[in-house]
Protein backbone atom coordinates (compact mmCIF):
# COMPACT_ATOMS: atom_id res chain seq x y z
CA UNK A 1 0.00 0.00 0.00
CA UNK A 2 2.82 2.42 0.85
CA UNK A 3 4.34 1.78 -2.58
CA UNK A 4 1.03 2.61 -4.31
CA UNK A 5 0.57 5.81 -2.30
CA UNK A 6 4.13 6.81 -3.13
CA UNK A 7 3.54 6.25 -6.85
CA UNK A 8 0.30 8.20 -6.71
CA UNK A 9 2.06 11.08 -4.96
CA UNK A 10 4.78 11.14 -7.61
CA UNK A 11 2.16 10.97 -10.37
CA UNK A 12 0.15 13.84 -8.86
CA UNK A 13 3.30 15.92 -8.39
CA UNK A 14 4.25 15.26 -12.03
CA UNK A 15 0.78 16.23 -13.24
CA UNK A 16 0.77 19.40 -11.19
CA UNK A 17 4.06 20.61 -12.65
CA UNK A 18 3.43 19.46 -16.21
CA UNK A 19 0.31 21.55 -16.73
CA UNK A 20 -2.09 18.77 -15.73
CA UNK A 21 -5.23 19.33 -13.72
CA UNK A 22 -5.18 19.43 -9.95
CA UNK A 23 -6.67 16.16 -8.79
CA UNK A 24 -7.21 16.79 -5.09
CA UNK A 25 -10.98 17.13 -5.36
CA UNK A 26 -11.22 14.09 -7.63
CA UNK A 27 -9.42 11.88 -5.13
CA UNK A 28 -12.40 11.95 -2.83
CA UNK A 29 -15.09 11.51 -5.49
CA UNK A 30 -15.04 7.76 -6.00
CA UNK A 31 -13.16 4.54 -5.51
CA UNK A 32 -14.78 2.82 -8.47
CA UNK A 33 -12.63 1.13 -11.07
CA UNK A 34 -12.29 4.13 -13.36
CA UNK A 35 -13.96 6.94 -11.41
CA UNK A 36 -17.49 6.51 -12.74
CA UNK A 37 -16.83 7.29 -16.39
CA UNK A 38 -15.86 10.89 -15.70
CA UNK A 39 -14.89 12.42 -19.00
CA UNK A 40 -13.16 15.42 -17.45
CA UNK A 41 -10.12 13.29 -16.56
CA UNK A 42 -7.49 11.65 -18.74
CA UNK A 43 -6.83 7.94 -19.11
CA UNK A 44 -3.79 8.40 -16.85
CA UNK A 45 -5.92 10.15 -14.22
CA UNK A 46 -8.47 7.32 -14.32
CA UNK A 47 -5.74 4.76 -13.66
CA UNK A 48 -4.14 6.83 -10.90
CA UNK A 49 -7.46 7.46 -9.17
CA UNK A 50 -8.60 3.85 -9.23
CA UNK A 51 -8.17 2.19 -5.86
CA UNK A 52 -8.79 -1.18 -7.56
CA UNK A 53 -5.84 -1.01 -9.96
CA UNK A 54 -2.61 -0.46 -7.96
CA UNK A 55 -0.51 -2.85 -10.07
CA UNK A 56 -1.68 -1.18 -13.29
CA UNK A 57 -0.70 2.20 -11.85
CA UNK A 58 2.69 0.92 -10.74
CA UNK A 59 3.53 -0.74 -14.06
CA UNK A 60 2.30 2.10 -16.29
CA UNK A 61 4.36 4.49 -14.17
CA UNK A 62 7.49 2.27 -14.33
CA UNK A 63 7.19 1.88 -18.09
CA UNK A 64 6.56 5.61 -18.61
CA UNK A 65 3.20 4.86 -20.21
CA UNK A 66 1.24 7.18 -17.88
CA UNK A 67 2.80 10.13 -19.68
CA UNK A 68 1.41 8.87 -22.98
CA UNK A 69 -2.03 8.31 -21.45
CA UNK A 70 -2.10 11.86 -20.06
CA UNK A 71 -1.59 13.53 -23.44
CA UNK A 72 -4.26 15.16 -25.60
CA UNK A 73 -4.11 12.39 -28.21
CA UNK A 74 -7.04 9.98 -28.08
CA UNK A 75 -6.37 6.32 -27.28
CA UNK A 76 -8.08 3.05 -26.53
CA UNK A 77 -6.37 1.15 -23.74
CA UNK A 78 -7.02 -2.57 -23.32
CA UNK A 79 -6.09 -2.79 -19.62
CA UNK A 80 -5.16 -6.26 -18.32
CA UNK A 81 -6.60 -7.50 -15.03
CA UNK A 82 -4.62 -7.01 -11.84
CA UNK A 83 -4.17 -10.78 -11.60
CA UNK A 84 -2.66 -10.95 -15.08
CA UNK A 85 -0.41 -7.94 -14.43
CA UNK A 86 1.23 -9.70 -11.48
CA UNK A 87 3.35 -11.73 -13.90
CA UNK A 88 4.84 -8.49 -15.29
CA UNK A 89 5.91 -6.97 -11.98
CA UNK A 90 9.52 -8.12 -12.33
CA UNK A 91 10.04 -7.29 -16.00
CA UNK A 92 12.62 -4.68 -16.94
CA UNK A 93 11.23 -1.25 -17.87
CA UNK A 94 12.03 -1.55 -21.59
CA UNK A 95 10.23 -4.88 -22.04
CA UNK A 96 7.37 -3.72 -19.82
CA UNK A 97 6.95 -0.58 -21.95
CA UNK A 98 6.82 -2.65 -25.15
CA UNK A 99 4.18 -4.95 -23.64
CA UNK A 100 2.01 -2.11 -22.32
CA UNK A 101 2.25 -0.10 -25.56
CA UNK A 102 0.94 -3.22 -27.30
CA UNK A 103 -2.28 -2.68 -25.28
CA UNK A 104 -2.81 0.88 -26.53
CA UNK A 105 -4.24 1.84 -29.93
CA UNK A 106 -4.64 5.32 -31.39
CA UNK A 107 -8.25 6.50 -31.54
CA UNK A 108 -11.34 5.82 -29.48
CA UNK A 109 -12.97 2.43 -30.07
CA UNK A 110 -16.13 1.86 -28.07
CA UNK A 111 -17.51 -1.66 -27.73
CA UNK A 112 -19.84 -1.06 -30.70
CA UNK A 113 -16.81 -0.11 -32.85
CA UNK A 114 -15.03 -3.40 -32.14
CA UNK A 115 -16.25 -5.36 -35.16
CA UNK A 116 -15.28 -8.94 -35.96
CA UNK A 117 -11.91 -9.20 -37.75
CA UNK A 118 -11.08 -5.53 -37.11
CA UNK A 119 -7.31 -4.99 -37.04
CA UNK A 120 -6.07 -2.21 -34.78
CA UNK A 121 -2.53 -0.78 -34.94
CA UNK A 122 -0.85 -0.45 -31.53
CA UNK A 123 1.60 2.11 -30.19
CA UNK A 124 4.15 -0.73 -30.07
CA UNK A 125 4.13 -0.82 -33.89
CA UNK A 126 2.24 -4.07 -34.32
CA UNK A 127 -1.48 -4.83 -34.35
CA UNK A 128 -4.37 -6.43 -32.47
CA UNK A 129 -7.27 -8.34 -34.01
CA UNK A 130 -10.82 -8.20 -32.69
CA UNK A 131 -12.98 -11.34 -32.71
CA UNK A 132 -16.65 -11.58 -31.85
CA UNK A 133 -18.20 -14.86 -30.73
CA UNK A 134 -21.91 -14.51 -30.04
CA UNK A 135 -22.04 -11.82 -27.35
CA UNK A 136 -18.37 -12.07 -26.39
CA UNK A 137 -15.65 -9.72 -27.65
CA UNK A 138 -12.08 -10.99 -27.83
CA UNK A 139 -8.91 -9.05 -28.59
CA UNK A 140 -6.20 -11.41 -29.84
CA UNK A 141 -8.21 -14.23 -28.19
CA UNK A 142 -8.33 -12.45 -24.79
CA UNK A 143 -11.86 -11.74 -23.48
CA UNK A 144 -12.93 -8.15 -22.89
CA UNK A 145 -14.51 -8.06 -19.41
CA UNK A 146 -15.52 -4.47 -18.81
CA UNK A 147 -16.03 -1.91 -21.53
CA UNK A 148 -16.37 1.76 -22.35
CA UNK A 149 -14.69 3.33 -19.32
CA UNK A 150 -14.60 6.85 -20.73
CA UNK A 151 -11.99 9.57 -20.26
CA UNK A 152 -11.54 12.87 -22.05
CA UNK A 153 -8.73 11.43 -24.17
CA UNK A 154 -10.08 7.97 -24.87
CA UNK A 155 -11.59 4.81 -23.49
CA UNK A 156 -10.45 1.88 -21.35
CA UNK A 157 -11.61 -1.70 -21.83
CA UNK A 158 -10.62 -4.18 -19.13
CA UNK A 159 -9.37 -7.49 -20.45
CA UNK A 160 -8.76 -10.84 -18.77
CA UNK A 161 -5.08 -11.35 -19.63
CA UNK A 162 -1.92 -9.88 -21.11
CA UNK A 163 -1.86 -9.30 -24.87
CA UNK A 164 1.44 -10.80 -26.01
CA UNK A 165 3.33 -8.77 -28.63
CA UNK A 166 4.38 -10.91 -31.57
CA UNK A 167 7.72 -9.15 -32.07
CA UNK A 168 8.91 -9.39 -28.45
CA UNK A 169 11.74 -11.80 -27.68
Amino acid sequence: MKRWVGLLTIYLFTLNFSGGIVLAQLLSTSSSLFVNNQTNITLADAIALSSERPILLELTFQADVLTTLSEKEVYTFFAPSEEALQELQYENAQKLRAILLHHIVPGKYLLTDLKDSLTLPTLAGDSLTVFRKKREVLVDSVPVNRTNEMAKNGVIHSIADILQPKNLE
